[in-house]
């Protein structure tokens, strides 16, 4: 694109926000008449269930199609690849990240000082929600171990699997591997990540079996088995258990739908509710949990065993069972049931897989999916497609018939390149990992700007693919992304009982953050989360959670909101091309030279009204002894009261600062002179202090509502003021020497006095 202005980054920039905005925008308004699910039928067409009247052939709602995704996509990647959005964006990050760490400079002890005086509130009684994690491996080795030992001592003679038409015991198992409950120990079941997992992801599947047998993955870590997942709900339970002994932890747990056969959603859902034998015969449901379904992308692998004919036959195990719950509980009545306990759905598997050449260039768009029968699995981006077009027409219907929706929050950007992130940031709600936007300062920034939820692992990451230091969350967080902590698999990565709190605690120990740091994650974790918009809005105590804080709630000072919310919303004025860059250049040198009063009092940050629109403001720096005109912050008119206490206080800090300890005495004669001038000219605003040498400079703006010192005053307010340094120096000399007279006396009466005892 060659170099562009501003304007035109900014236009590209707007374009791809409204790319998104095509697949992922709110849903529409109910319709005052919808028909009755009893006028209405399920249509497949192109790989899309679509919803008619019966008799119509015009679908109740639209979405875009195959074509125009993929050209949406071509459009995305050439914005966010090219070189002026790139260079962008990268000032623009990086200066996001200067002002967090010029804000925590000024206003961390503040933050710390508020904190302390929300009460009983802490990091530890703050609602947090584990957004991944994934449920067969949600408990840690010891748990796992703990509970195979108790079964194999006490219940050995429970009928676990049938081979061969025989009953097979789980002492007959464990027999036939040579192993008793005393041989069992941490190091034997062979779960832990180690450093044979690095970027070898069929390595760490493995660790999904104990002992490296898969027939123990299917007894204790499974649902449909010959037990009916029974051991696998007991650890549920055990589970559920401990999240609610803790109050403020919450998990949003991930089961497998695989789209081999349509039966999978009955029995899963009958599992979770502990219906038809399935489970442990108690419903599997809590306050502190929600339920995700992750589907793998295992097409070719289900194609290969003759499983699937087509892609188009695993869409439709998928979703044709939910459409139907949904049109018509009374037939679906557990699924239906079990939809209602649903946040949101995942995609996963390995993405450091390359994808074949056809698939980067866009052409495998020619290809429906009912004609993809051929052995290769779908690319990321089509695969993404139609789960998230699917998932979105299911919203729809539910949304009209008054039920809950589910949010689309893939596996992205933990490996493999980086257009999977391209999708993501097309279709996604929010996305697990993005470590990959690293790479790309385009994409990054347009995360930023949709605040797009990232839920990120670093001990996951630590063991798979990025080392622990190298993880981009610190950088993330600072440069305000909406980021999160959680687990992935605590069965793999974590040694405590708590893995969300171990999490927590590595990040604040190896970066340094902040009790109110890991306060603001937590908030953000819940907001990412499927949790309802009742229950969120409990736990954070308001009802306008998104816009108005409870610090009482979340731990969160205000003076952090207002400052994340306010350079989020100079970012979109930027996007706009109503402000100038100077902008920034003013919050900085703000921050830097107003007195700490005077930046709680006069700052955009204190007392920021969440609800109200950021005003951005030209500032231009004074020079030492220049007539400079300076902006004013606020307002002009301050109270004269204010004016001389601040202004005095300003001085003192300025010259503490800048010469050592000196007397307050000048700063208090300076800011009588200052006032005095003031009372001259009756209207004025305190803008900023320069320095020129050791004398503070004070620098107004002559304007109708402000004054300036002129040559003459400035003359006369720097001769009193030198005069005043003079006398002040010309004192402390006489003290010397008077100091010095004194040590020099008292050293002769001694040395007088020890000749006197020396001779008697």
């Amino acid at each position: 694109m060659g170099d562009s202005s501003r304007e035109e980054i900014c236009a590209q920039l707007r374009q791809a926000l409204e790319l998104r905005a095509k697949y992922c925008e709110k849903l529409p308004p109910k319709r005052s008449s919808f028909p009755k699910s009893g006028n209405l039928e399920l249509k497949w067409q192109d790989g899309l269930l679509q919803v008619r009247e019966k008799g119509s052939e015009q679908s109740l709602f639209e979405v875009p199609s195959l074509d125009e995704y993929y050209d949406d996509m071509n459009t995305l990647f050439q914005i966010r690849s090219s070189g002026p959005v790139s260079s962008y964006a990268y000032q623009r990050l990086r200066l996001l990240q200067t002002k967090f760490e010029l804000y925590t400079m000024v206003f961390g002890d503040q933050e710390a000082q508020d904190a302390m005086e929300t009460g009983h509130r802490d990091f530890y009684n703050v609602r947090k929600v584990d957004t991944h994690i994934h449920h067969s491996a949600a408990m840690n080795a010891k748990h796992l171990l703990r509970f195979m030992k108790k079964k194999l001592k006490r219940f050995s003679s429970d009928v676990v699997d049938v081979k061969d038409g025989k009953e097979r015991t789980l002492k007959t198992v464990f027999d036939d591997m040579g192993i008793g409950w005393t041989d069992l120990c941490i190091d034997r079941l062979q779960v832990w990540a180690d450093k044979s997992c690095l970027h070898r992801f069929d390595r760490f599947n493995n660790k999904y079996s104990p002992m490296g047998q898969n027939e123990l993955r299917t007894i204790f870590l499974k649902t449909d088995n010959a037990m009916g997942g029974r051991y696998l709900a007991e650890l549920t339970t055990e589970l559920i258990s401990d999240l609610e002994e803790s109050k403020y932890q919450h998990a949003e747990w991930r089961l497998s739908i695989y789209g081999r056969k349509m039966s999978e959603w009955e029995s899963l859902s009958k599992w979770v509710l502990g219906r038809g034998g399935k489970g442990c015969g108690k419903a599997l449901l809590s306050p502190n949990i929600r339920w995700m379904i992750q589907i793998p992308r295992l097409f070719s692998l289900y194609k290969s065993t003759g499983q699937l004919d087509n892609f188009g036959q695993m869409l439709e195990n998928i979703f044709t069972p939910l459409f139907e719950a949904t049109l018509f509980p009374e037939k679906h009545a557990v699924v239906a049931e079990f939809l209602q306990h649903i946040s949101g759905f995942d995609t996963v598997d390995d993405e450091s897989k390359s994808e074949k050449p056809v698939d980067r260039t866009f052409s495998s768009k020619s290809r429906p999916p009912q004609l993809w029968d051929i052995g290769d699995n779908p690319s990321y981006k089509y695969y993404s497609y139609f789960i998230q077009t699917n998932l979105r027409l299911l919203n729809m219907l539910r949304h009209q018939l008054g039920l809950n929706t589910f949010d689309y929050r893939p596996h992205a950007g933990e490996a493999g390149e980086v257009h999977h992130l391209d999708t993501a940031f097309l279709l996604a709600d929010g996305i697990n990992h993005g470590l990959n936007l690293r790479k790309s300062m385009g994409l990054q920034y347009l995360f930023y700007l949709a605040q797009i939820g990232l839920a990120m692992s670093p001990c996951s990451n630590n063991q798979l693919f990025l080392a622990y230091e190298k993880s981009p969350f610190p950088v993330y967080f600072s440069r305000g992304l909406n980021v999160s902590l959680s687990t992935d698999d605590p069965l793999m990565f974590h040694q405590t009982k708590e893995p969300l709190m171990e999490e927590y605690s590595i990040a604040k120990q190896l970066w340094h953050f902040t009790s109110v740091d890991l306060c603001e994650m937590a908030r953000n974790s819940v907001l990412q989360s499927g949790f309802d918009e009742e229950t969120k809005a409990t736990w954070f105590g308001s009802k306008d959670y998104r816009h108005e804080n409870k610090t009482t709630s979340t731990n969160v000072p205000n003076l952090r909101i207002a400052y994340r919310k306010r350079v989020y919303q100079e970012e979109l004025h930027l996007l706009e091309a109503s402000a100038d860059d100077t902008d920034d250049v003013g919050v900085m040198c703000n921050l830097l030279l107003l007195s700490p009063t005077r930046r709680l009092q006069q700052s955009d940050f204190a007392g920021f009204g969440l609800d109200s629109e950021p005003k951005i403001r030209p500032f231009a720096a004074a020079l030492p002894g220049e007539d400079q005109d300076l902006s004013t912050l606020m307002d002009a008119s301050i109270q004269q009261e204010s004016l001389q206490e601040e202004m005095g206080e300003a001085l003192d800090w300025s010259v503490r600062t800048s010469h050592g300890p000196q007397s307050s005495k000048i700063s208090k004669i300076v800011s009588h002179e200052i006032l005095a001038i003031d009372q001259k000219n009756r209207k004025g605003s305190f803008d900023g202090i320069s320095h020129k040498g050791a004398i503070p400079v004070i620098t107004r703006d002559y304007s109708e509502h402000s004054m300036v010192m002129n040559e003459k005053t400035k003359e006369e307010f720097l001769l009193r003021l030198n005069h005043e340094f003079a006398a002040q120096r010309a004192s402390q000399q006489g003290q010397q020497m008077l100091s010095l007279g004194v040590a020099v006396l008292i050293g002769c009466l001694s040395g007088a006095l020890t000749t006197w005892l020396v001779r008697r």
